[in-house]
């Protein structure tokens, strides 16, 4: 596995196709990109599905039709197209629940999903980088043991 730790000052430059990062709560990097992306990540996180009224679904039941029912997870991944707006082709938004472990787990599965882009990882404001690549050597790579080219760019301010 390929890894270095970026320092803050190139951490907005090309390089990786994929840029993870926690909620814009737990990372004031979430809420830089957010900036940048015209509030993409604050609308996502308070959108709401839309209801069938009932009037609509008393006549979807009376003419026996059913429609397929969309249940997002609210905790599920957040993936923007974001080619056009930072350096990078994909941001992922990934929940951050205080387990730097289950976080981690988290970002290898869809990482593996989307077939093992180069990653950027920004991480949450309480998460040290050596406490996150500490993590890294418990998860199963498999096939992509070679292909993981990460950069960790830490939510600590750089020291002059």
């Amino acid at each position: 596995m390929n890894t270095k730790i970026l320092p803050q000052s190139n951490s907005l430059t090309s390089g990786s196709t994929l840029w993870v990062l926690p909620q814009p709560d737990v990372s004031r990097w979430s809420v830089k990109m957010d900036w940048y992306m015209g509030g993409l990540i604050t609308n996502a996180e308070q959108r709401k599905p839309q209801t069938i009224s009932s009037s609509l679904s008393k006549i979807l039941i009376d003419e026996d039709i059913t429609l397929p029912i969309n249940h997002t997870n609210k905790n599920a991944p957040l993936l923007i197209m974001s080619e056009f707006l930072l350096p990078n082709k994909k941001t992922l938004i990934l929940d951050y629940n205080g387990s730097v472990k289950d976080w981690t787990t988290a970002l290898v599965k869809v990482w593996s999903q989307l077939k093992s882009p180069t990653i950027r990882v920004f991480l949450p404001s309480t998460v040290k980088a050596a406490h996150f690549l500490e993590q890294l050597p418990d998860m199963k790579f498999e096939e992509h043991e070679d292909a993981l080219h990460m950069t960790v760019v830490d939510d600590k301010p750089e020291m002059i």
